[in-house]
């Protein structure tokens, strides 16, 4: 379910800036670090009611229906003051996003049916120019807080991770590292929300690429692929899509992308090597 679904009133926050200490930064420093977040709420059938006046004080109008006015103001303000509550610090950005879902459950007063949180931390992960994670949960499982036995999820992704890596065939193509751009997105199992330290796992990926070699650029995709999937059980699928910087200067961009299921790499629960 996204923002492009039609079938149910939705309420959304999008890109609000604010600053929480999720763990270490791109330095390896765990301190308050700058984030943006977003909140889409799909609500349960004609959850929303207009009202001329919206009031943050109460996030329904007289006719008992929600004000996405008021409720969104709220919300944001509830928000800020969770991260930014002095000394307050969060596990990963999973545990933040999961936060913020509970909050957004209890602010809509029971009419949410999913919501969907995510957390970008421009500085979590190095060399990098995105680290998001996104929480999906139903409202009612974020009630009882019973987020693993109730479908909630996760999915990770990191936009242009750059890795120097040797690739190729040729002496002349493996007598230097080419810088490499990646795009990686994990998913997590439904019902198996790992908060796991997925900076940390993505700056171990680069530190093996570059003590190693590859042929060709889907042999470098496909080990990105299977180091990751093979790094946790919580693990449903990677996708990666990786393309030489020096392409993208020209307007056809060449590169490759590959997703597997963490089952590619098993067989009879034993790992598989390829």
């Amino acid at each position: 379910m996204s923002l492009d679904d039609a079938s149910s009133d939705v309420i959304y926050l999008s890109s609000l800036a604010l600053s929480a200490n999720i763990g270490p930064d791109r330095w390896g420093r765990p301190r308050t670090q700058p984030l943006s977040l977003s909140v889409a709420i799909h609500l349960r059938d004609a959850a929303l009611c207009p009202s001329p006046r919206p009031s943050y004080s109460s996030v329904t109008d007289s006719s008992g229906g929600l004000d996405a006015s008021a409720c969104a103001g709220a919300l944001a303000e509830d928000i800020i003051a969770m991260c930014e509550k002095p000394s307050t610090k969060w596990d990963s950005a999973a545990v933040l996003a999961m936060g913020v879902a509970l909050l957004a459950a209890h602010r809509t007063e029971g009419r949410a049916r999913e919501l969907r949180v995510t957390v970008s931390a421009p500085e979590a992960v190095p060399l990098a120019k995105e680290y998001a994670v996104e929480f999906i949960g139903y409202a009612q499982a974020l009630g009882s807080q019973q987020t693993k036995s109730t479908g909630s999820r996760v999915k990770v992704r990191v936009r242009d991770l750059v890795i120097p890596a040797v690739i190729g065939t040729t002496q002349t193509e493996r007598e230097a590292k080419q810088l490499v751009a990646a795009d990686i997105t994990i998913f997590e199992r439904p019902s198996q929300v790992h908060f796991a330290d997925y900076p940390m796992v993505f700056n171990k990926l680069s530190q093996n690429a570059e003590v190693s070699e590859y042929t060709t650029l889907e042999k470098f995709a496909l080990e990105l692929v299977k180091e990751i999937c093979l790094w946790s059980d919580a693990i449903e699928k990677v996708s990666v899509r990786v393309a030489k910087p020096s392409t993208l200067t020209s307007e056809n961009v060449t590169g490759v992308q590959i997703c597997r299921p963490r089952s590619a790499f098993l067989t009879s629960g034993k790992l598989r090597f390829l």
